[in-house]
């Protein structure tokens, strides 16, 4: 039983890993940019002569729609620099922690699809850090020197379906 799963699974991941249609990907297809962390980032980088007026304009794009995504993502942390996590620890002093998304680790890229309701599928990815500080009270903590802790890596896959990123 536990055999036939992990069959199951390296199956999956042969599939997933080598997408039909592949071979069929010009060096034109793919972009790839990193650091942006400023939508005019994206702007910044000239297009290459392989790449069509279409794929950089929608580059362009994955690069604002990244930008406000990342916002996003940082605002909606549980435990963020304005929201920290503080705890108590058993010899009476204090712990606090927060996450925060670092933005030189973003990354993104786009390419074709083959599927005609999303002709594009871009990627992002970035490093999320977690800091601790502690402390005598939970004042202390807010303000004390934090260390970075633990580096979590994400990835998140996007499409462009009528009209936008989603």
């Amino acid at each position: 039983m536990f055999i036939s799963r992990i069959a199951v699974i390296l199956a999956a991941l042969l599939l997933c890993s080598h997408p039909v249609g592949a071979s069929k990907i010009k060096a034109g297809d793919l972009v790839s940019y990193n650091k942006a962390d400023h939508p005019s980032s994206a702007m910044r980088s000239a297009a290459s002569p392989a790449e069509d007026r279409e794929l950089a304009a929608k580059r362009t794009e994955f690069g604002r729609f990244v930008y406000e995504k990342v916002r996003e993502f940082n605002n909606n942390l549980r435990f963020n620099k304005d929201r920290m996590q503080i705890t108590k620890l058993a010899d009476g002093s204090y712990l606090a922690r927060y996450h925060q998304i670092e933005k030189t680790s973003l990354a993104s890229s786009i390419r074709r699809s083959q599927a005609k309701t999303s002709p594009y599928v871009g990627i992002l990815s970035y490093r999320e850090q977690v800091y601790e500080a502690h402390g005598k009270n939970p004042a202390d903590c807010r303000d004390g020197d934090f260390s970075l802790v633990q580096i979590i890596p994400n990835r998140h896959i996007f499409c462009y379906s009528k009209g936008t990123w989603r």
